[in-house]
């Protein structure tokens, strides 16, 4: 049997409610989007969870052949070990900055040294992504390059969007 993941159910929940979002995102009549009535005074949840949408809808648009959808997949496995290493010493340096900020007494310079302390970690996944991507980017049409980019600037955008507006309010 295999083993259950908590991370990875939660990731799909996510992923199901963004997809719900972006679905319920629809334009509604003078072309303007509307986002589920919990979400309205949320705009960062809400550009979170349209992304999340948009991420399915882009593996959709991509057209990946069976090909490149193996040859990603073999990197993704191959990379397992580093990026299951990156992971766990992010969680771990969170969960110090956590207790730092969740602390009975916290200390600016506790917290400032436990975030501090994440930067190494953070800086190691950063690498390994920048790898990875290259790597899966390689297996690409210039075509689907252009969507990933594409993409990629509008995922940006909207969280430029969504942080402006909270800033507004």
């Amino acid at each position: 049997m295999r083993k259950r993941h908590g991370w990875a159910a939660a990731l799909l929940g996510a992923a199901a409610i963004g997809m719900l979002a972006a679905g319920n995102c629809r334009a509604q009549a003078g072309g303007e989007a509307k986002l589920p009535f919990m979400l309205e005074n949320r705009p960062l949840l809400g550009s979170l969870l349209r992304n999340l949408g948009k991420w399915a809808e882009l593996r959709k648009e991509l057209g990946l052949t069976q090909d490149q959808k193996q040859k990603i997949a073999e990197i993704l496995k191959s990379r397992k070990p580093e990026i299951a290493q990156a992971v766990r010493k992010l969680r771990a340096e969170r969960k110090k900055v956590l207790a730092a900020v969740r602390s009975d007494a916290p200390s600016e310079a506790a917290i400032r040294a436990a975030v501090a302390n994440m930067t190494g970690p953070l800086a190691d996944a950063a690498v390994l992504r920048s790898q990875i991507r290259r790597e899966v980017t390689a297996l690409l049409t210039p075509k689907q390059r252009g969507q990933v980019d594409k993409f990629l600037m509008d995922v940006q955008s909207s969280s430029d969007e969504a942080f402006a507006e909270f800033e507004g309010k």
